[in-house]
């Protein structure tokens, strides 16, 4: 990262020291933060730009492309004349320089307003960024130096705007997938996209329907490296719940479709309070070449007074052939409970080394969290504590990366 959180010098290479900010979350509840806006005054991490209404985070895992081990944050600022993009950050949330923002020069709302332009994101392996929103553009792609946007073209008019996509494989091989849906209803779409440069001509299939009532919105589409599919769907009805359904490689291929979500080979339930409804889900791919340590986690926030639920669970590992159960606190590697997200924007993502990346532009800010559990790069850690540290922080704290 740079020298001074600023967009300074890089610094050189050797023993660094990483300064961070210890903010308190509630009574006996402390968590290390990067945000925009300074608590308590004073510092030099405010790194983000002052308008910061993001709608998805994704971070680049693939160490062979230029752009590995960054952050992408979509922002929307509502109009049709604000500011709609996706903002790129180092791994220590500094802004990139020359080109921070990026699929910024796309016609992404119409007259109305909008403030869902862009939402979900994904980095395709050859490090292309794509975007998938509401309103004239509704899927995008670009590449990260701020060259080539495109607008790849409409989706299927029979379900609501997208809410995130997914793309997979490179070449001729590429498959393009996206949800389309609300808070009652939603569909995954298939595209083989191949060289194509839009869904002109492409053949399109609704792949995954969703049952009646289940809502299928937020950042809610994630595949592991055997190729499986898992989404997130919830039900906003009261006592409502979410779910996280896997669906293998081979019964996506095979079909008929489009598929329900009883073929799913396992589903969890995240257990919580009224009104739960999930809006994240990120996998920490581990080690890239093993298919079977994909860690599954699933972020669950509440805006209304039932917030002891709130958190990032481990809900699932792609090894686990057959899984039908509910989880609950006990899984819940992050507690969020003392923070009052947005039930719907916020959004979640792991990087190459298994740390998890919380965007939440209802309070402006982007936590990152150090590994739950394994991963090929770093020490295991507990998998089933919360990362939340009980009494009052020393005076003085310092954190040494090598």
């Amino acid at each position: 990262g740079s020298a001074d959180n600023a967009g300074g010098p890089l610094v050189s290479t050797g023993d660094c020291v990483l300064r961070v900010r210890v903010q308190s979350s509630g009574p006996g509840d402390w968590s290390l933060v990067r945000s925009n806006s300074t608590v308590g005054g004073g510092g030099d991490l405010e790194t983000l730009p002052e308008l910061f209404p993001a709608r998805g985070a994704v971070a680049e895992i693939n160490p062979e492309n230029p752009t590995f081990g960054q952050i992408f944050l979509s922002l929307s600022s509502g109009g049709s004349g604000g500011t709609h993009g996706v903002l790129r950050l180092f791994a220590d949330l500094a802004l990139v320089e020359g080109g921070a923002l990026i699929l910024d020069d796309l016609d992404w709302v119409e007259a109305g307003e909008s403030d869902e332009s862009p939402w979900g994101m994904a980095v395709a392996p050859d490090g292309e960024i794509w975007a998938s929103g509401q309103g004239d553009v509704e899927i995008a792609r670009g590449q990260p130096d701020g060259t080539g946007d495109t607008d790849v073209g409409g989706v299927e008019p029979s379900v609501l705007s997208p809410r995130d996509v997914l793309l997979v494989g490179s070449g001729s091989g590429r498959v393009l997938r996206w949800i389309q849906g609300n808070q009652t209803e939603g569909a995954v779409f298939r595209a083989p996209i191949g060289d194509a440069s839009t869904l002109s001509g492409v053949t399109v299939i609704k792949e995954i329907d969703g049952s009646s009532g289940q809502g299928f919105f937020g950042r809610g589409l994630a595949s592991d490296d055997a190729g499986n599919i898992y989404l997130l769907v919830g039900d906003p009805q009261p006592l409502g719940f979410t779910d996280v359904y896997r669906f293998d490689a081979a019964t996506l291929a095979a079909g008929p479709w489009p598929l329900d979500v009883s073929q799913a080979s396992w589903n969890v339930t995240v257990d919580g309070g009224a009104s739960l409804r999930g809006s994240g889900i990120a996998i920490d791919r581990g080690d890239q070449t093993d298919p079977d340590d994909d860690i599954v986690y699933a972020l669950v926030p509440l805006s209304s007074s039932f917030g002891e639920e709130a958190g990032i669970y481990r809900v699932g590992i792609s090894g686990t052939a057959s899984l039908v159960t509910t989880v609950g606190s006990a899984e819940r590697v992050v507690d969020l409970s003392a923070e009052v997200l947005s039930d719907q924007l916020t959004d979640l993502a792991c990087d190459f080394g298994g740390n998890l990346i919380l965007e939440d532009p209802f309070n402006e800010v982007v936590w990152v969290f150090s590994p739950p559990g394994p991963s090929d790069l770093t020490v295991p850690g507990p998998s089933s504590e919360i990362l939340a540290v009980s009494g009052e922080p020393p005076e003085k704290s310092g954190l040494l990366f090598r």
